[in-house]
């Protein structure tokens, strides 16, 4: 089995997928040395289960980083909204009832 098969290397940096930390510096001996010290264990796997385990841990990287996306993505709409709404603050100084201007906010978004 070649060395560095359970990482995952983006640019800048590389993951591993087993127990999911960054490794310091991207260079092979780096990789070699964090998967021989601490997951030597995984030389035991033959070609298929290797590709079995490989697709699972591949797998649950993807949708741990997939919550992180979603998760900024909402807090971006939760951000346009609330300017959207200091705006109609700002806009209508004048006092009126707490549910009409609770209604046009509302069609606003």
């Amino acid at each position: 089995m070649e060395i560095g098969v359970f990482f995952h290397c983006n640019t800048n940096n590389c993951v591993c997928l087993t127990c999911q930390e960054t490794v310091g510096v991207f260079k092979e001996f780096n990789i070699k040395r964090h998967y021989q010290t601490k997951h030597a264990n995984y030389n035991k796997l033959t070609g298929n289960e290797c590709g079995k385990k490989l697709k699972e841990l591949e797998a649950a990287l993807t949708v741990q980083q997939r919550f992180f996306t979603r998760a900024r993505e909402s807090n971006e709409n939760v951000k346009k909204a609330s300017y959207k709404v200091a705006t109609l603050i700002a806009k209508n100084c004048e006092p009126f009832p707490e549910a009409e201007f609770i209604k046009v906010c509302m069609m606003k978004m």
